[in-house]
């Protein structure tokens, strides 16, 4: 790879080295389906399973070429904005200083983007299926809420017919667990791919937990709560609580029964005061 070579010469010879690489360790039969090429000599993976949880299968044929000049692009812009800190021994004193500047030779720079594109195209190629896979899982997901959604609407018609009170449904949370757990997938299997990249450590779990103190913790289970009775005119419960905390930052049900119970506070007493 040169600065003067076109992006999509660059992605070509990478997708071709990516697969043959898949095909020198046997992995095709694991992955994919098949390898076609278009007119243009093009790769064109081809992909299909059959899930064993009843969500469907799928043969899905992928063109991307185009998603790896992506890469290489994306690659370059995070090549040249990149920093490190840097220990000033003399000095006792760490710097930041832009990796370009101290890389600053062509071909330094073209075999690092394009060792960091190989890397990225390899993820893009062999993890496609395993998407594909939870694409038909979500999709069926998403299809029963709707479908039960559609089971109020439909008793809704009958019952404003009869001149009943019209009933109703608040999918929600239903819609925040899915999210969550679509998230925990993508998270997981993205820990996952880069603990085997060698010299850096991936920390595994949600990130920084907030910070709490006792008046800030109360405050805002206060206030959620609060809030949450003036719009469905009644108590929440604490799970429900924690599911609105959570949408600005990370806490689970069990994660504020312990905190509430680490810091002295009555989840009876905050819901009687509100």
């Amino acid at each position: 790879m040169s600065d003067n070579e076109p992006r999509e010469a660059i992605a070509r010879a990478i997708l071709d080295n990516v697969l043959d690489r898949l095909c020198q360790q046997g992995e095709p039969s694991k992955v994919l389906h098949d390898v076609l090429e278009t007119d243009s000599g093009e790769p064109v993976p081809r992909y299909g399973a059959t899930s064993e949880e009843g969500y469907g299968s799928f043969l899905c044929e992928y063109m991307p070429v185009k998603a790896v000049e992506k890469i290489v692009e994306e690659c370059e812009r995070i090549f040249d904005k990149a920093t490190a800190a840097v220990y000033l021994k003399d000095e006792a004193r760490h710097i930041q200083v832009h990796l370009a500047d101290r890389l600053n030779t062509a071909s330094v720079r073209s075999k690092i983007i394009a060792q960091m594109a190989w890397v990225a195209t390899y993820n893009l190629i062999l993890r496609m299926r395993e998407r594909l896979c939870n694409v038909l899982q979500e999709s069926l997901e998403d299809s029963l809420i709707t479908g039960e959604t559609a089971l109020y609407s439909l008793v809704n018609k009958h019952v404003l017919n009869a001149g009943a009170t019209n009933a109703k449904i608040d999918p929600r949370i239903d819609i925040a667990k899915l999210a969550r757990e679509s998230g925990i997938r993508r998270r997981t299997n993205l820990a996952r791919t880069l603990s085997f990249l060698p010299y850096v450590q991936v920390p595994t779990g949600k990130g920084r937990p907030a910070k709490w103190d006792k008046h800030k913790l109360e405050q805002i289970v206060l206030r959620t709560t609060t809030a949450f009775k003036k719009r469905k005119y009644r108590a929440p419960t604490l799970k429900e609580v924690a599911l609105e905390i959570s949408k600005r930052q990370p806490l689970t049900e069990a994660s504020l029964k312990m905190l509430l119970k680490r810091y002295g506070l009555s989840w009876r007493a905050i819901k009687k005061v509100t």
